[in-house]
């Protein structure tokens, strides 16, 4: 599904390429490509952006915990959660003053 979102959204990739992709690439049946085929042309893409999310946070949590190796991952979760939904950058700058 993020291979289709991402082919479809940047590559233009058309409804005939992604029922061949879906097909012969990821061996599903028609109906599925149809569906991702709907999917990716009526919504964002919304997988490609959790990947690129949680890319972000892994990130953040390696650079973390060079900073603070002997540290619990409750003192690194504590403090997202504490401050809710905000861009990472924020955390970034929570956590480690940057």
């Amino acid at each position: 599904r993020t291979v289709v979102d991402i082919e479809v959204h940047v590559r233009g990739m058309t409804e005939e390429e992604v029922l061949r992709f879906t097909r012969d690439e990821a061996f599903q049946e028609e109906q599925f490509g149809r569906n991702m085929w709907r999917r990716a042309i009526t919504t964002s893409p919304q997988l490609t952006f959790y990947f690129l999310g949680y890319e972000e946070v892994a990130g953040l949590f390696a650079d973390w915990r060079e900073q603070h190796p002997a540290a619990p991952l409750k003192t690194f979760m504590d403090t997202m959660m504490r401050d809710g939904p905000v861009p990472v950058s924020h955390y970034r700058s929570e956590l480690l003053g940057r």
